[in-house]
C-alpha cells in the first residue's frame, strides 16, 4: 500500500485570542471574504495553491460560488476547482 504524505499548514493561535469559527473555502457565498487559515492536502497540490496565491494568511473573495469557484486574490481573478482530497479552511470576515 502506498503511503500518502498530507501537509498541513495554519496560522497558529496565542492562548488569549478567541476561537474563531473556520468554514470549508467552498461554503463561502458571492461576496463574502475570508482569511485562509488551513491548508491540508498533499504536498503537490498545497504547493499549486501557494503558488497562486493561496497561502495561509491571504485575504480572499469568493466572487461566484460553485465548481469550479471564482475566487479574488489581491488584484487577480481566477478558476479553482478544490480536490476533494484537500480542504482549504477559512476565517469567515463579516
Amino acid at each position: 500500500m502506498k503511503s500518502r504524505t498530507i501537509v498541513r499548514r495554519r496560522i497558529g493561535s496565542s492562548p488569549v485570542s478567541f476561537p474563531t469559527p473556520l468554514v470549508p473555502l467552498e461554503l463561502l457565498t458571492a461576496g463574502e471574504h475570508g482569511r485562509i487559515n488551513e491548508l491540508d492536502g498533499s504536498p503537490e497540490f498545497v504547493h499549486r495553491l501557494e503558488e497562486m496565491g493561496l497561502r495561509v494568511g491571504a485575504l480572499v473573495c469568493m466572487v461566484q460560488p460553485g465548481s469550479p469557484c471564482i475566487l479574488a486574490v489581491g488584484h487577480q481573478r481566477f478558476s479553482l476547482r478544490i480536490d476533494e482530497s484537500a480542504t482549504v479552511m477559512v476565517e469567515v470576515i463579516r
